[in-house]
């Protein structure tokens, strides 16, 4: 009678090492889980990204936070030690991160206007994917609490100083029609954030909600072209 001890026999060598093969490339297919730190880590952003959008930065505690997120303040404080000033840094500057990196490239193939709605489109976009940012967004460009948004709002600037200079030498190449560059950056930004950030009053003032982005697009598209 042959024993077997966690597939090894002892008279079989043959049989040996075709289990000590197939261990070993069972052991090479098994992927590493990811590690319990950076789901704790995202889990708490998760909670206070929801907290913050609801009730602003001023009106959320890191207790409140970590009732939230189902764990002790001092979880929190191991993963974050600036506690909630450091919380709501990362999470605009993760904002602003996301938003340069999905409006670059959009609409450098195109040309006016077609690259400016491109890039409407995309800001769209993001923000209606996430809405709680754009609240976020909107609390944060009133009271501006975060050095985060200070770098922010630089990166912002240069955007816009960008689309400007784009926009004014379109208008003269006669592209586009004579607009004001600053106020259709900041109408077009402003109504994409109260969008997506107010839906209460969204659904006060407008009848049809659904073709929400068809009919913005096509706004930006008469205000854009040429006389």
């Amino acid at each position: 009678m042959h024993c077997v001890y966690n597939g090894f026999h002892p008279e079989n060598p043959k049989a040996n090492k075709t289990a000590t093969k197939a261990t070993t490339t069972s052991k090479a297919n098994v992927k590493p889980a990811p590690r319990k730190s950076v789901l704790t880590r995202q889990r708490i952003l998760d909670m206070a990204e929801q907290l913050f959008s609801e009730k602003g930065v001023e009106g959320t505690s890191l207790r409140a936070i970590a009732e939230q997120a189902d764990m002790q303040a001092g979880n929190i404080l191991h993963h974050f030690p600036g506690g909630k000033d450091e919380l709501f840094n990362e999470l605009v500057k993760t904002i602003f991160d996301q938003l340069i990196n999905q409006l670059s490239g959009l609409g450098m193939q195109q040309e006016m206007p077609e690259s400016l709605i491109s890039i409407a489109s995309g800001l769209w976009d993001y923000f209606e994917t996430n809405p709680k940012r754009a609240r976020i967004v909107l609390r944060e460009a009133m009271e501006e609490h975060s050095e985060a948004f200070e770098q922010g709002k630089i990166q912002a600037r240069l955007i816009s100083v960008a689309a400007k200079s784009l926009m004014d030498t379109a208008v003269k190449k006669k592209q586009i029609s004579k607009v004001d560059a600053e106020m259709f950056i900041l109408d077009t930004f402003s109504l994409i954030i109260i969008y997506h950030s107010a839906p209460a009053l969204r659904n006060m003032l407008m009848e049809d909600t659904v073709s929400g982005k068809k009919r913005f697009l096509a706004q930006i598209k008469k205000m854009l072209k040429p006389e």
